[in-house]
């Protein structure tokens, strides 16, 4: 590097660094952690130095390269502590506390659906108004359906999503929790355009995978670079919020005429036949699928064999990947019992009640307890 390369670097640095590691440590929760992992971006960011010149490049460049450094930390799981937003089985909010294992935030409003993110919460209260939570810290960020809300996030990331209903025609707005920044896209909308799933011609966010964002517009369902804003059309013949249940590591859950599919693209996709459940949730590292059914339905993804459970119950189902191989389920054994919290290995099909008494169903609605899967548990 030239000397006055290296010297608009210092330059850089000595303006942004405190900037860069809070960003950090909103993703990681350590200080220490933190400072690695932005003395990781900066090193890549002095090697692209030469071809990014201007500071705003480099900034974005440099939040880029701390986001994806610390997924690659953690999917390679070389983590060296317990992160306090880590995924535990007793996740859930009732009232307006989110409850994460053994801390609780009161976010200081009813939680009428969230998600979580690799940085934090994103949630949506009762008049439709959403929120993100870092470190404690809540503010509002946007607003969404206030009936029936959805949100999605890329729970290794630091990506939110969700469809905004303001204005004369829907935009889907994506939060990145690292920076506190929104984007706004209603460039292929219209009016009239609805808001549900199972609506016709539906403005429908899909899923957040990594970087990329889908959902559904005028052109179909699309994949957009939240980055570059480079899109392209995933299906063209996407008809409403059924189409697509998931993606993870790009491979795609796709609705089909005979089940669901799996695959990059639905020409190579393997299909899961009579696999009909309208939510579904990838694994991460995209190696196994959970769809939402009255009884365990949990696929090996490479190859569409089922996983079978060691359960005798009236009533299980898959709603949240605890990491790569544990799955949380909730379960009856009949139709009377309460309602069980379990914690299933996959592919072992083992599982244990981490919770064995949540009352019934009509209880949890009732008390407004919420799962982190983007939706109201009424819906």
């Amino acid at each position: 590097m030239a000397p006055r390369d290296k010297a608009e670097f210092a330059e850089f640095v000595s303006a942004r660094s405190a900037a860069l590691h809070r960003a950090a440590y909103l993703m990681v929760g350590d200080v220490g952690m933190a400072q690695d992992l932005v003395q990781e971006a900066l090193t890549k960011t002095y090697v692209a130095w030469p071809r990014l010149r201007d500071i705003g490049n480099a900034e974005a460049y440099t939040r880029k390269a701390i986001t994806t450094t610390a997924i690659s930390w953690f999917r390679r799981k070389q983590w060296s502590h317990e992160r306090p937003t880590g995924r535990v089985p007793e996740t859930g909010a009732a009232g307006r506390e989110i409850h994460d294992g053994d801390r609780t935030v009161d976010v200081g409003l009813e939680v009428n659906a969230f998600v979580r993110t690799g940085a934090g919460f994103v949630f949506a209260d009762p008049t439709g108004r959403v929120h993100s939570v870092v470190d404690g810290w809540v503010s509002a960020v946007g607003r969404t359906d206030a009936k029936h809300p959805h949100l999605v996030a890329d729970q290794d990331g630091a990506l939110a999503g969700w469809v905004e209903d303001e204005g004369d025609r829907p935009a889907f707005v994506v939060l990145d929790q690292a920076t506190g920044e929104t984007t706004r896209n209603d460039e292929a909308t219209v009016a009239g355009m609805g808001a549900l799933a199972d609506e016709e011609d539906p403005a429908f966010f899909y899923a957040i995978d990594g970087r990329t964002a889908y959902w559904r517009d005028q052109r179909g369902a699309v994949a957009v670079d939240v980055d570059s804003g480079e899109l392209r059309v995933v299906d063209a013949e996407a008809r409403n919020g059924f189409d697509i249940m998931d993606v993870e590591d790009g491979l795609i859950a796709f609705h089909a005429d005979r089940g669901t599919a799996l695959g990059l693209t639905r020409g190579e996709a393997v299909l899961l036949p009579q696999v009909y459940g309208t939510l579904g949730a990838l694994s991460p590292g995209a190696a196994y699928y959970t769809s939402d059914a009255d009884e365990p339905e949990v696929y090996d993804a490479r190859t569409g064999d089922r996983i079978e459970f060691d359960l005798d119950h009236w009533f299980a189902t898959g709603y949240e990947w605890l990491d790569g191989h544990r799955l949380a389920m909730l379960a009856q054994e009949t139709k009377r019992s309460p309602v069980q919290l379990l914690t299933c290995q996959v592919p072992a099909g083992t599982c244990e009640a981490s919770v064995a008494d949540l009352g019934s169903f009509d209880d949890l609605i009732g008390d407004g307890v919420q799962l982190p899967i983007g939706e109201t548990l009424a819906d």
